[in-house]
Formats: C-alpha cells, structure tokens, sequence
C-alpha cells in the first residue's frame, strides 16, 4: 500500500505554489482586518494532523478522566486549545473519517459500510485544497479503513498504509513515525501538510509493557482485551448489566490510552527538536469514541451517543491562545476552518470556525450531527446544551440536556415536547439535503480493503 505522486506542478509551475504561499499570508492579514480578535500576521507554515482512534473525549485527564491516562496530551492542550464538544460525524470510522476530509456528512457522502465504499472522487479534500496551495502532502495510516484504495490518498503527494505486524498488534509499527518523520525532513523546504492515523486506543486493548499494568490492567484477563472476545461480548450484550466486567474492559482501554499517550509524546517530543517547530499548527483528535456500557454497548458503531461520537480536538500553534473552548464543534467543519487557519481557500462544504477559536469561544448555534453503523442507524444532533437522538422511520427518538446529562442517559422530550419537535425537524430538513446532494452523485464503488487487518480488528462479519 504505497502510493507516491509528484506534485502537479514543475519548474515554473511550482512557482505558482509558492504564490499560493504569498496569497495565504494576504488571506491571513485579510482575516484579521475583518475581524478575527488574535491571531498571528501570517498563517502557520506547517500542520499535522494525528488522530487516534477510537479516543473518547472524557478518557483524557484534560476532559476530566480520573485516571491519569494522559500526560502528555494534556500537556499539549495546556499550551495550546482544547475545544470542549468536538463530536464526530459517525461512530465508526470509514464514515467519520469521509467527513473529516471531505466536510460532507455522512448522508452526503455515502461512504458508510466497512472498508467497502470509496471515497467519491467528485468530493474535494483538504489535502487537495493544500496542495494546490503549494503545500507537500502526505499521509501515513495504519487503519485498513483509511487506505488509498479507498479514496483517502487524493491530495496526497505520498499516502503510505503501515499496518501492525499480525505478531505484534498491540503497538503502532515503528515505520510510523520513521516513515512520518523521514518524509517531514526531506520536504524542509516547503509547506507542509501531514496526516497521521494510528490505530491504539482502538481494540485489541492490548498495550505493550510497562503500560499493561498500568490501572490494575495486568489484573485483568489479557482475553478481555483482545478483539474476539469483545465482539462477542457485544453481540451478545454480555457486558450491559455486569459492572464488574465493564470495569475490567475499561482498564485495559484507559491502559491502552496511555500507551496512545506516550506515543504521541515521543513524536512531539522528536518534532519539537526540528527547525521552524513554532511555526507548525499540530492537532490531535479521535475519530470516534468507545463504549463501556452507558447505553448497553461496547466497541463503538453501535449507537451515537456522547461515549461513541464525543472525541478529543487539541490545536497548537502560532495565533492559538490557550484556553478551553466551550460550545459545540462538528468534525464535519474541520477542512473549512483548518482552510481559513491555513489561509487556503476550502471548495468545500462546511462552516469555518477559526474566528471563533482564535476568540476562545464556539457560536451557541453550531450544530453537530453523527450517525450510528448499520442500515437503519440512529442521528444524534447537537445544538447548544441538547441532543436529540432518533432513528428515522423507528420508534426511538429522545432528547437530552448535555449540561447535567453528559452521557445523554435521561430522556427529557417528556417534559420539553416544543425543543424535541424543533430538533426533529430540524434533523429531518439535514438528512433530506444531505440526501439530496447525494442523489446527483453516482453511488460510491467498492473496494476489497486489507482483509486480514479487517479480521483481525472483527470487522468482515459486522454489518454494513
């Protein structure tokens, strides 16, 4: 799975790229004449992007996790921004991820099974965007779901999928972050736009040592961490009214978020060591969260509550005030707002919300929806304090006021019949144009994906 692509332009056309450089400082100085409260004279030179996945928002101490399963994150959100209800487009990944490139929601892009559907090529992507603006782009994943076969390489320059050894499933590949760290060097001399995706906190909850012992874990049957066992346990609903075996479950995962942590502070610690380090703009976030029972479930795909699509998103860089940054945040938006950070003009779709950071503070009307895995999933849409949950043409519907229910378990449209309807309505008239914007578009092709790596994180026999 290594796909490598020259950039579009040579020779004089590079110039033009350099141009588009030029062109994102005036954006930039633009940005702040018309209103952007802080921010610096010139847009970062350089982003990365890290997602890990299956990070749930309140596992790390900086969102209020008990255990101290984050230090180094949360050293990085104490210089930099920790926005407060990020929340992902689905929960699970192939249609999370569609989202986070392209801005589409998932009723748009239709990217929606298990490393089936491929990314349409209709749809524009950040990195498409960055590379037309002069930037050297580049990709680095081990998630079989986020492949070049799948669509997730365009714009990339180099798109390298580095899966786990199958003897060794419980750490990221070392050619991660050398293969990472190889290509940020050798393109010193341009703009650099970076994708890196690993797969730890996601099951197996398997981390290596020392970290397997960290939380009372080392206690726990191994099994109860490995991928088998989980998902028959969640076929089964076999965890849902046993608080002992969820307890268990959940000190492997924070053990395995702790190695996630470490990880990601050893390659900070490595970039922090480069030239021009503070000119680069790094986020960190998951692509969807993990359950331990709130809802009757674990894993995640299942439904779309808080546990499954509430996700970590940390900035750093040069303009970023520190500060946590209250209010709702779709990861849907984040190309159109990484666009306007960058100074790169985004064609897609998407509400911008880098004035809003830069003042420390999201727009209450921002809105998030997520979708849950399946056929007939269930959309959870979030705006303000509320979510309201429904599965269309189902029976279920419910609403919840995140500010005393965080974990959305108290059903409230008994008592608030008015908000439940405008919410609903609301959703419905988001679902028919998403699903409008799809109907002009060919259906998405399909793709085989990296089969053993599918079987072996238990995904060949979910539904699609």
């Amino acid at each position: 799975g290594l796909v490598r692509r020259r950039p579009g332009r040579a020779g004089a056309q590079r110039a033009t790229g350099w141009l588009s450089s030029g062109m994102r400082w005036v954006l930039a100085c633009s940005c702040l004449l018309l209103g952007c409260a802080q921010g610096p004279a010139a847009p970062p030179r350089d982003v990365l992007v890290v997602l890990l996945d299956a990070l749930r928002a309140d596992a790390l101490r900086c969102y209020g996790a008990e255990r101290d399963t984050s230090p180094h994150l949360d050293a990085f959100a104490a210089r930099g921004l920790c926005v407060e209800g990020a929340f992902a487009s689905a929960s699970y990944t192939l249609a999370s991820v569609a989202s986070l490139f392209t801005g589409e929601r998932p009723a748009a892009h239709r990217v929606l099974g298990l490393a089936t559907n491929v990314l349409p090529p209709s749809l524009p992507t950040l990195a498409q965007a960055c590379a037309e603006a002069g930037f050297a782009t580049a990709g680095f994943s081990s998630n079989p779901h986020v492949v070049a076969a799948g669509g997730f390489g365009r714009g990339f320059e180099r798109f390298d999928y580095l899966p786990r050894d199958r003897f060794d499933l419980h750490s990221v590949p070392a050619s991660v972050s050398t293969e990472f760290l190889g290509w940020w060097r050798s393109e010193a001399a341009r703009p650099r736009f970076a994708y890196v995706h690993v797969l730890p906190p996601h099951q197996p909850y398997d981390p290596p040592p020392p970290f397997d012992q960290r939380f009372g874990a080392g206690a726990v049957p191994r099994e109860l961490g490995l991928t088998d066992r989980l998902t028959a346990l969640q076929q089964a609903r076999g965890a849902a009214d046993d608080p002992l075996l969820l307890a268990q479950i959940r000190a492997r995962y924070d053990a395995n978020v702790a190695y996630a942590d470490a990880w990601f502070g050893e390659l900070l610690q490595t970039l922090e060591l480069e030239p021009d380090a503070a000119q680069r703009l790094t986020l960190v976030l998951g692509d969807h969260g993990e359950g331990f029972g709130e809802h009757g479930d674990i894993l995640h795909g299942a439904n779309p509550f808080a546990e499954m699509t509430r996700v970590p998103l940390l900035l750093a860089g040069p303009g970023l005030t520190p500060g946590v940054v209250p209010g709702v945040f779709s990861l849907a938006d984040l190309p159109a707002t990484l666009g306007e950070l960058l100074g790169v003009p985004w064609p897609g779709p998407g509400r911008s919300a880098a004035r809003e950071l830069l003042a420390g503070r999201l727009d209450p009307d921002r809105e998030a929806l997520s979708r849950s895995m399946g056929q007939r999933p269930l959309w959870a849409l979030r705006r303000g304090d509320w979510t309201f949950v429904q599965q269309p043409g189902g029976d279920f519907s419910a609403l919840f006021l995140r500010s005393v229910d965080p974990l959305e378990q108290l059903d409230r449209s008994p008592a608030e019949p008015a908000h439940a309807a405008e919410l609903r309505l609301r959703l419905e008239a988001l679902l028919t144009a998403d699903q409008a914007a799809a109907a002009g578009r060919p259906a998405p092709r399909r793709h085989s994906g990296d089969q053993g790596a599918l079987r072996a994180l238990g995904y060949l026999d979910a539904e699609d």
